[in-house]
């Protein structure tokens, strides 16, 4: 498994047909803000570069595109993690590895606190959070509004002097 910045993406053999897949796929769209229907303007937009103030990675399994962690600047100090897994490379553990790697290297940028936010039924995300170390602070109710349907989040966080 290779966590390898977003700018690389376009090397990875057939990264359109894995993307498509992914964000077509039912839990991803349960869980995730990616449009539906997805058309190939919306991939266009989501291969070319982040926007201002996202960092994006890819992550590559087998030679494969297996998904992807952003982490969005809240402030110098503060950052929002995220991440979707194709379904091909789910159950593997690989999403716990790049999040602990993503959230080290912010760390190691000075980025002192990292939130992850998830669905408090998306079990496998939730998952991820913890087995990649992250710290439980709790349920912030109707604080996601998702296909027009407000969810409850649970959140998360890693500060810099937590271990990993």
């Amino acid at each position: 498994m290779k966590v390898v910045p977003w700018d690389q993406v376009a090397q990875i053999p057939h990264v359109e047909e894995d993307i498509l897949k992914s964000v077509t796929d039912e839990q991803t769209v349960r869980f995730t803000h990616v449009p539906d229907p997805y058309t190939e303007d919306h991939l266009r937009e989501f291969l070319a570069a982040p926007p201002t103030g996202v960092r994006r990675y890819a992550i590559v399994l087998d030679e494969r595109y297996a998904g992807n962690v952003e982490l969005r600047s809240m402030s110098d100090e503060v950052a929002n993690l995220g991440y979707t897994t194709a379904p091909w490379a789910r159950g593997r553990g690989i999403m716990t590895q790049a999040v602990r790697i993503v959230t080290q290297g912010a760390h190691e940028e000075g980025v002192h606190r990292v939130e992850l936010r998830a669905a408090v039924h998306n079990h496998a995300s939730r998952r991820v959070a913890q087995r990649a170390g992250f710290t439980f602070e709790g349920i912030s109710r109707h604080a996601e509004l998702l296909r027009g349907t407000y969810n409850d989040v649970a959140l998360y966080s890693h500060l810099a002097t937590d271990s990993n």
